[in-house]
Parts: C-alpha cells; sequence; structure tokens
C-alpha cells in the first residue's frame, strides 16, 4: 500500500518532535548551568587555589603587590604578607596578617607547590597521659615518597619524639594554631620562597580560607538532587506541553473539518470555534471562500437559465420570418396571390430573409459571449430614430400576428451608446 509522501505525520507527532529539539537545547543548557554551578562551587570551597596563584606570582617577584589578586585567590578572609631573608615583613596586605613569624612558626607551614598535609591528632596513652601527635605526608618523587614524618609532644608541647627534622624543643600554642583550627570559617596558611628580581630570597605567607568541607558535600548533594529533578521534571514539562497545544490546535481544525464537511453537504456554514488567531483567520477565510463560491454557482445557474431562455427567444425569433418566407412562398407558388399583389409579397419574403439573416448572425454573436475577448462594439445612435426603424421593420409581423400598434416615440434627437447588433 503506497504512503502520501506529502503527509509528514500527525500535528501532534510534529510538535513533540519540534518541542523535543527544543527542549533538548534547552535541557543541554542547563546541564551545562548545573556543570557551571558545579565547578564555581568547588572552587568556592576548594581552599587554596595554587594553580590560580602561581599565575599572578610575578607581581611578587616585580615588587607589584598591590596587583596581586589576594581577594579571588584566597578569599574575603584571605591576605599575604612577604619577608625578607631575615623573616622582617616588608608589605602586609591587610593590617590583621600577623607581622612577625619565626622559623618554628614557618615550620608548620605547609610550601605552595608540595603536596603536603600536616595534622595534629590528640589521644591519650596507655598511661593515660595527653598526647598530640603533629604529622606531616609528602608525596616525592623518590624513596622518600609517601614517608610519613611526625613529631610527638606531651600535652604542654613539649617534643617528645622528632621525626621531621624540627630544631626546637618545644611547640607552642601560637605554632600549634597553624595546624588546629577552630570556630566558623577557619583559616589557614601556606608559605612561597622565592627570588625577587635582585635575587634576593624572599618568603610569601599566605592566609587563606579554609575549605568547608561540610558545606561543600551539602552542595554537592543539593545539586546532585537538582541534576536527578530535570530529566523527570523536563519529561513532564514535555507531555504536559504536548497535550495542551494538541488540545489547543485540534479544537480549530477539527471545526474547520466539520466545515468542510458541511460545504460538502450543501449545508450552511459557520465558524463559531475560538482558539489561535491563525486557526481563526483561516476558519473565517473558508467560510467566507464558500460562501462566495455559493453565489459563484448561484450566478452561473441563473447565467445558465438566461442562456437557455435567450436560445429560446432567439428561436422563436427564427420561427416567425421562416414562417411568413414560407406562407408568402407557397402562395405565390399555389397562385392564390393577385398579379398586383404578387411584387408585395416577394418584397416582404425579402426583407424576412434579411431578417433572418441578422437572427443567424446574432446567434453567432451570443455564441461569443464566453469569449474572454468578446467585447460590445457601440456606437452613438438616437435611440428613438433606431425605434422607429425597427418598429416599421417589425410592422407585417405584427399586422400578420393580428396586433395593432401604438408608436408614441417623443419628436427629438435622443443620441446613445449601443450595441446595434
Amino acid at each position: 500500500m503506497k504512503t502520501d509522501k506529502r503527509k509528514k505525520g500527525s500535528f501532534l507527532s510534529i510538535i513533540i518532535r519540534n518541542y523535543l529539539w527544543f527542549s533538548f537545547a534547552v535541557l543541554l543548557a542547563l546541564m551545562s548551568i548545573v556543570v557551571v554551578i558545579n565547578w564555581m562551587g568547588e572552587q568556592h570551597f576548594s581552599g587554596l587555589k595554587t594553580k590560580k596563584i602561581k599565575k599572578f606570582t610575578e607581581y611578587l617577584e616585580e615588587g607589584n603587590y598591590e596587583k596581586f589578586p589576594s581577594d579571588i585567590l584566597l578569599g574575603q578572609k584571605g591576605a599575604f604578607v612577604i619577608l625578607d631573608e631575615n623573616l622582617r615583613m616588608i608589605y602586609q596586605s591587610k593590617s590583621d596578617m600577623p607581622k612577625r613569624f619565626t622559623e618554628e612558626e614557618l615550620f608548620f607551614v605547609n610550601e605552595l607547590d608540595k603536596k603536603e598535609k600536616i595534622k595534629a591528632i590528640f589521644y591519650q596513652d596507655e598511661n593515660e597521659n595527653e598526647r598530640i601527635l603533629i604529622q606531616r605526608e609528602k608525596t616525592k618523587e623518590s624513596a622518600e615518597k609517601n614517608k610519613k614524618e611526625y613529631l610527638l609532644l606531651d600535652d604542654s608541647g613539649t617534643v617528645l619524639v622528632n621525626q621531621m627534622g624540627f630544631t626546637g624543643k618545644n611547640v607552642n600554642q601560637k605554632e600549634l594554631d597553624y595546624i588546629i583550627k577552630k570556630g566558623k570559617n577557619p583559616v589557614q596558611y601556606a608559605k612561597w620562597e622565592f627570588k625577587n628580581k635582585w635575587e634576593k630570597n624572599y618568603t610569601a605567607v599566605f592566609r587563606y580560607e579554609k575549605k568547608d568541607t561540610k558545606k561543600y558535600l551539602e552542595f554537592t548533594k543539593s545539586m546532585r538532587v537538582v541534576q536527578w529533578l530535570i530529566l523527570p521534571l523536563y519529561a513532564l514539562i514535555v507531555a504536559v506541553f504536548a497535550v495542551r497545544l494538541n488540545h489547543k490546535v485540534k479544537r480549530p481544525l477539527m471545526a474547520l473539518k466539520e466545515s468542510i464537511v458541511c460545504y460538502q453537504k450543501g449545508q450552511k456554514l459557520s465558524n463559531d470555534n475560538d482558539g489561535p488567531d491563525e486557526f481563526v483567520e483561516i476558519g473565517d477565510d473558508f467560510v467566507k471562500l464558500a460562501q462566495r463560491l455559493a453565489e459563484s454557482e448561484e450566478r452561473r445557474k441563473t447565467s445558465d437559465e438566461e442562456k437557455q431562455q435567450m436560445l429560446a427567444d432567439i428561436s422563436h425569433d427564427l420561427k416567425t420570418p421562416i414562417t411568413i418566407i414560407q406562407g408568402y412562398a407557397k402562395a405565390i407558388c399555389d397562385g392564390i396571390i393577385k398579379e398586383e399583389n404578387k411584387q408585395q409579397y416577394l418584397q416582404t419574403i425579402y426583407h424576412k430573409s434579411i431578417v433572418l439573416n441578422e437572427l443567424i448572425n446574432a446567434f453567432s454573436e451570443y455564441s461569443k459571449l464566453e469569449h474572454p475577448d468578446f467585447r460590445p462594439v457601440k456606437i452613438k445612435v438616437d435611440i428613438c430614430e433606431y425605434a422607429r426603424e425597427y418598429l416599421a421593420a417589425k410592422y407585417n409581423e405584427l399586422v400578420l400576428g393580428g396586433c395593432s400598434l401604438e408608436v408614441e416615440i417623443p419628436e427629438m434627437i435622443i443620441w446613445c451608446q449601443i450595441d446595434v447588433q
């Protein structure tokens, strides 16, 4: 069975296909937004942005400390201080940043360009003595890879075991504060040793906002929920949109179909249905078109009736002169016409033959009425004189028909543009 190639599927399927393409683009955009939000959230909660800091270290090396974007790279609570080779401060980005750092304090500050982690563990030994274990886990491309370095302290901070190369005998509270952070939005420190443009050894100490692991986990969890909700919400929107649009559009289309059926059955048409502007206009245009077609058909029927009447009139007009010619000719042939009247009868036969010829020509002209090139040939004629000549030509017919003629034509000239034929 052949299928109609013009048909591209139901209106509902077309709407669904087009909406799927559109919504797929929207869904892709939403997913992209989610990815960007995830990335921004990770950046916001990720603590120190080491790679980004290194892109701006040239400002520090050249001494343009004011240009270093600490707020962007270190957070709102972030700041930095520049120390010379004797650990004296030569620049401070914020006044609340520590102005002095001892070698022992810097020992517990992580280096910026190394992957290392220092943490403190509080516990009780077998004698229930308070102990503090400070560990530094390093990652190096050597035999020391993943080797753990540690310090063991008592509750007063005295060093009991030193496996980290710490030069002091005691760790004070300030030094411990660089490892142990308390309170809301705590901060951490990192150091970076560099040479400036004068080849002097400087140290930059950065203070940055510590990664809030709890908030970051809450953020990622909420974003996963959003990601899983997007798909069912998207499917629901597609279904609701398709059903609603199908209902909105199908109703005026069905009304248009009913109008077509009514037109085929010859019933009265109306377009009372509401809906989208375009469909209402199409329905109105169809009703107007159907009405014009009905009026055209009515005019055609009237024209056909007029043509039939015209043919009947012409046929009647042809019979009259033919009857007269036949009657006069037979009377002459039968010898029943007196000799002095014979010339009058022959003259009548001649005039009737002329009238018959004119009727035949008129019939030929009537047959041309449907031709697109047909145009009436109008000339300027005195309608009064034309009427006198016409009635004079018809006089014998009227007399033979037993009719009397009373003529009232004004004795004046009335010009008219008429087609004489």
